[in-house]
Protein backbone atom coordinates (compact mmCIF):
# COMPACT_ATOMS: atom_id res chain seq x y z
CA UNK A 1 0.00 0.00 0.00
CA UNK A 2 1.09 3.53 -0.66
CA UNK A 3 1.13 6.07 2.17
CA UNK A 4 -1.91 7.72 0.57
CA UNK A 5 -3.80 4.41 0.54
CA UNK A 6 -2.93 3.79 4.20
CA UNK A 7 -4.15 7.29 5.14
CA UNK A 8 -7.40 6.77 3.25
CA UNK A 9 -7.90 3.31 4.77
CA UNK A 10 -7.69 4.67 8.33
CA UNK A 11 -9.41 8.03 7.82
CA UNK A 12 -13.03 8.53 8.89
CA UNK A 13 -15.77 7.81 6.39
CA UNK A 14 -17.37 10.72 4.59
CA UNK A 15 -20.60 9.75 6.37
CA UNK A 16 -18.97 10.74 9.68
CA UNK A 17 -17.73 14.08 8.36
CA UNK A 18 -21.20 14.80 6.95
CA UNK A 19 -22.97 13.85 10.21
CA UNK A 20 -20.74 16.13 12.28
CA UNK A 21 -21.10 18.96 9.76
CA UNK A 22 -24.89 18.67 9.82
CA UNK A 23 -24.93 18.63 13.64
CA UNK A 24 -22.76 21.74 13.81
CA UNK A 25 -24.81 23.54 11.16
CA UNK A 26 -28.10 22.76 12.90
CA UNK A 27 -26.58 24.14 16.10
CA UNK A 28 -25.78 27.43 14.36
CA UNK A 29 -22.12 26.75 13.62
CA UNK A 30 -22.11 27.12 9.86
CA UNK A 31 -19.62 25.64 7.41
CA UNK A 32 -17.73 28.95 7.42
CA UNK A 33 -16.94 28.37 11.14
CA UNK A 34 -15.53 24.84 11.01
CA UNK A 35 -12.56 23.27 9.29
CA UNK A 36 -11.97 19.61 8.40
CA UNK A 37 -8.28 18.67 8.59
CA UNK A 38 -6.64 17.40 5.38
CA UNK A 39 -6.55 13.81 6.68
CA UNK A 40 -10.11 14.19 8.02
CA UNK A 41 -8.87 13.16 11.48
CA UNK A 42 -10.39 16.14 13.24
CA UNK A 43 -12.80 19.01 12.82
CA UNK A 44 -11.91 22.34 14.37
CA UNK A 45 -14.41 25.09 15.05
CA UNK A 46 -14.52 28.32 16.99
CA UNK A 47 -17.35 28.82 19.44
CA UNK A 48 -18.06 30.83 22.54
CA UNK A 49 -18.17 29.02 25.86
CA UNK A 50 -21.95 29.39 25.88
CA UNK A 51 -22.28 27.91 22.38
CA UNK A 52 -20.09 24.94 23.28
CA UNK A 53 -21.94 24.34 26.54
CA UNK A 54 -25.25 24.28 24.67
CA UNK A 55 -23.84 22.10 21.89
CA UNK A 56 -22.47 19.36 24.15
CA UNK A 57 -24.69 19.87 27.21
CA UNK A 58 -21.80 20.75 29.49
CA UNK A 59 -20.77 23.34 32.05
CA UNK A 60 -17.20 24.61 31.80
CA UNK A 61 -15.02 25.69 34.72
CA UNK A 62 -11.49 26.94 35.16
CA UNK A 63 -9.21 24.60 37.09
CA UNK A 64 -5.72 25.24 38.44
CA UNK A 65 -2.87 22.81 39.04
CA UNK A 66 -2.22 22.61 42.79
CA UNK A 67 1.54 22.84 42.47
CA UNK A 68 2.09 25.10 39.45
CA UNK A 69 -1.14 27.15 39.53
CA UNK A 70 -1.35 26.62 35.74
CA UNK A 71 -4.94 27.10 34.62
CA UNK A 72 -6.93 24.64 32.54
CA UNK A 73 -10.49 24.83 31.21
CA UNK A 74 -12.61 21.69 31.43
CA UNK A 75 -16.02 20.26 32.15
CA UNK A 76 -16.96 17.28 34.29
CA UNK A 77 -19.12 15.63 31.65
CA UNK A 78 -20.58 16.23 28.23
CA UNK A 79 -23.21 14.66 26.01
CA UNK A 80 -23.74 14.52 22.27
CA UNK A 81 -26.81 13.36 20.34
CA UNK A 82 -27.07 9.67 19.47
CA UNK A 83 -26.98 10.57 15.79
CA UNK A 84 -23.40 11.84 16.05
CA UNK A 85 -22.12 9.75 18.96
CA UNK A 86 -20.76 6.91 16.76
CA UNK A 87 -18.85 9.46 14.67
CA UNK A 88 -16.96 11.15 17.54
CA UNK A 89 -13.90 9.78 19.33
CA UNK A 90 -13.40 12.76 21.64
CA UNK A 91 -14.05 16.47 22.00
CA UNK A 92 -11.51 18.88 23.41
CA UNK A 93 -11.41 20.79 25.64
CA UNK A 94 -13.71 18.73 27.78
CA UNK A 95 -13.03 16.48 30.74
CA UNK A 96 -9.88 17.29 32.72
CA UNK A 97 -7.99 14.12 33.55
CA UNK A 98 -5.46 15.61 35.96
CA UNK A 99 -5.97 14.47 39.55
CA UNK A 100 -4.04 17.46 40.93
CA UNK A 101 -6.44 20.10 39.61
CA UNK A 102 -8.53 22.27 41.90
CA UNK A 103 -11.76 23.82 40.67
CA UNK A 104 -11.71 27.60 40.77
CA UNK A 105 -14.88 29.56 41.14
CA UNK A 106 -14.70 32.03 38.31
CA UNK A 107 -17.18 33.54 35.93
CA UNK A 108 -16.92 31.84 32.56
CA UNK A 109 -15.92 34.10 29.70
CA UNK A 110 -18.35 34.37 26.86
Amino acid sequence: MTSQEVAEFFSPRQESIDAIGEWLTLAGIGADRYYVSPGRWWIKFDASVKELELLIHAEYHTYAHRETDQEHIACNEYHVPRTVHPHINFITPTIGMHAVLDKRIRKRSK
